[in-house]
């Protein structure tokens, strides 16, 4: 199921099954570009920092910044199914990765 054509071009599929809650499968490269970004860094304020920068152009975002909302998006996913997704969907987080790139 992991290796499914709709989870790595999507970045992930919504499976749900009778009389239970769904949930959300990602593609291996999603956890892969996390692992890239975030590594075994602690963020402490993450949540802080992504109120500062949610508004905020990504193309003007620091590596520090774009460590802090790689963080916000993962961390959201234990809290939310599906937050992930969501900015997977939106764009975000493949805009975040390029700046990424682009500042290492």
């Amino acid at each position: 199921m992991k290796n499914d054509l709709l989870i790595q071009l999507k970045g992930y599929q919504y499976i749900s099954k009778e009389n239970s809650l769904g949930c959300f499968y990602y593609a291996d490269y999603v956890d892969k570009i996390f692992e890239s970004v975030i590594g075994d860094q602690i963020i402490q304020n993450y949540m802080e920092t992504h109120k500062q920068i949610e508004n905020k152009e990504i193309k003007d975002l620091t590596l520090d910044e774009i460590v802090a909302y790689f963080t916000f998006i993962r961390r959201g996913e234990k809290f939310c199914d599906g937050h992930i997704a969501k900015f997977l969907d939106n764009g975000i987080f493949v805009k975040l990765f390029e700046r990424y790139i682009e500042l290492c």
